[in-house]
């Protein structure tokens, strides 16, 4: 292998062989390094630092939790022991109120691709702590509040509070026309998750864990129309499916955001002409 390759895996036997040594902090960074690195550690050094780093988890604070979280995802490793991500959300639990969107963002992001669903408590604490997250005195941009709903809407069972909603709507709709709209969400690509999201939160609840109407007939199907031209085919066809999704979980949304059914015509006439 490459020089950079030995010496990884030379640090790695030398973790293994040390991994109750290693104060909390370093044992965050330590995995984290493995990640930027982009070194998947072996399945057996994988299963020693889950179990060294669980006893430390209750004295890690919201950003090195999250860290341990993301830096996982991002090696690959799949976390098949639920019992270690139960103790993950309880250890996390009494820190949410304290975490920025950020962190928040990140671990939520973090249980769904472990495919793990947090208890309905956590559940209640995570939305209180995202919504004083997104309260405007914080100064949140767009693109980070996006990234927060999008977040939530991956976990089973977690629906926005109707504050969040206004405060996200409000966040966007008051940067401008749709270009900036679109700019100030993340791009075409941040404007199709959100559609997802959104139709995800419409088939749980009802019309007061979306966004206001008026909202959703302006700054957003405009921006996603301009998002059309930037994302790929599949793409596309996803947007469509959400925004069916929503109006059919929805119906009153026809008549309260018609152009959401413009749209979705609009969509459906591209996808028969572009076949």
């Amino acid at each position: 292998g490459s020089p950079v390759g030995q010496l990884l895996r030379a640090v790695c036997a030398e973790a293994l062989s040390r991994m109750t040594e290693f104060a909390p902090r370093d044992m965050v960074s330590l995995l984290a390094s493995f990640a930027r690195l982009k070194h998947p550690p072996p399945p057996e050094w994988l299963s020693a630092y889950l179990q060294a780093i669980k006893r430390y988890l209750p004295f890690l604070d919201g950003q090195a939790s999250a860290t341990v979280l993301s830096s996982l995802v991002a090696l690959n490793a799949r976390v098949t022991n639920s019992e270690w991500l139960q103790h993950f959300c309880r250890t996390t639990e009494p820190q949410l109120s304290s975490m920025d969107a950020p962190t928040l963002t990140s671990i939520a992001m973090g249980l769904a691709q472990m495919g793990h669903s947090p208890d309905e408590a956590w559940g209640l604490k995570f939305v209180e702590a995202a919504e004083q997250a997104s309260l405007p005195q914080k100064s949140l941009t767009g693109q980070q509040q996006v990234q927060l709903v999008c977040a939530m809407s991956e976990l089973p069972g977690l629906l926005q509070s109707r504050s969040q909603m206004l405060m996200l709507s409000g966040t966007l709709s008051s940067v401008g026309g749709p270009d900036r709209v679109l700019q100030e969400a993340g791009g075409p690509v941040a404007m199709l998750r959100l559609a997802v999201a959104l139709s995800k939160f419409a088939s749980q609840g009802g019309l007061e864990h979306l966004p206001p109407a008026n909202w959703l007939n302006t700054s957003f199907t405009m921006a996603l129309r301009l998002s059309v031209r930037g994302v790929s085919l599949p793409g596309a066809d996803a947007m469509a499916r959400a925004l069916a999704a929503m109006l059919a979980a929805q119906p009153d949304l026809r008549l309260k955001a018609p152009e959401i059914a413009n749209l979705l015509s609009h969509l459906r006439e591209f996808f028969l002409y572009s076949g």
